[in-house]
Order: structure tokens, then sequence, then C-alpha cells
């Protein structure tokens, strides 16, 4: 009996030690992401102040801080880097493309919950900046949650129809 004692409080320690790993590495993640989101807000405040409004200058600056590339092709390819803090360099993409006045979700590796459901939104509001930025948060909580699954390829997505596409909807700060 007291051996079995001694297992069970050498289990439990051990697995309070996995916990505690665990609240760690989560607590270093947010922390890396929210000094991110500060490093962001303060490069657009800059910009703003000088009004540097230039796509180019904008998206070059996506990409430094975010990992983040626009591809263009048979859709648009949308990739990023520097979500997972265990390894920054890995590569989390999707495309979408315009089927009539509708986006499609092409593929999107690797596949995210509710990426559908994004869509519909995208479809109803026709904010491609915002649906560009809610995908790549939930590519950072199933990254941080570890519910990423390997990739998912839609063919067709939504029904709801979107007015048009533009590329200069990437920059939601446009005049209103």
């Amino acid at each position: 009996m007291t051996e079995s004692i001694s297992n069970t409080t050498a289990t439990n320690e051990h697995l309070r030690h996995l916990a505690m790993d665990r609240r760690s590495t989560r607590d270093e993640c947010m922390n890396a992401i929210s000094n991110q989101l500060k490093d962001i807000e303060s490069l657009e405040a800059e910009s703003d102040a000088h009004g540097d409004k230039s796509l180019e200058t904008a998206l070059m600056w996506y990409d430094k801080f975010l990992g983040f590339q626009v591809v263009g092709g048979e859709g648009v390819k949308f990739v990023f880097n520097k979500i997972d803090v265990q390894n920054p360099d890995k590569k989390y993409s999707f495309c979408i493309k315009l089927a009539g006045e509708r986006y499609i979700l092409v593929w999107c590796v690797p596949s995210v919950d509710d990426a559908e459901e994004l869509v519909k939104d995208l479809n109803c509001s026709n904010d491609l900046y915002k649906f560009v930025r809610a995908m790549r948060e939930m590519f950072q909580a199933a990254t941080i949650s570890g519910n990423l699954l390997p990739s998912s390829f839609c063919p067709d997505v939504s029904s709801i129809t979107s007015s048009s596409f533009s590329a200069l909807s990437l920059d939601s700060r446009s005049e209103k």
C-alpha cells in the first residue's frame, strides 16, 4: 500500500510538472503574440503619421513582422509564418478565388475549424483584410491548442454573393 501511495504521489508530481510546463509554454506564446501585436500597432501608428499608405510598403511590413506574403495564381494564396513560437519558419497558407461574385476557399494548409464560416462572412462583408486577419488568428489559436488538421480542400464553400474583389481591400483603414 505504501508503494502504491508512493507511485501515485510520483505520478501526481509528474503531472503537476507537465501542467506547469504547458502553462509556461502557453504564457510564452501569448507574450510573443502580444509583443508582435504591440509592434504592429506601433508601426501602423507610425505609418499613419507619415501618411505612408502604399500597398507595397504595407505588404513588406507584414512580411517582416508577421511572415505574411501574397502570391497570385489561380486564386490568391496567402502565406504566413511566425505563427508557431516553437517553429517560426513553419508555413501556414490558404488560397481563395473569386468565382462569379463569391469567394471560394480553394485550400487551407493546415486546415482550421470554422474556415467555411469565415468565408461566408467574407462573402457578406467583402472585407478581405478582416478575413485574412481572422484566418491568421485561427492558425494561431489552432497552433496553441494543438488542433491543426493536415489540410482542407473546399471546391465550393458558400453561396452568398460578394460585390467585387479588390486587392485594395487589404487595407481596411482606407477612407470610410
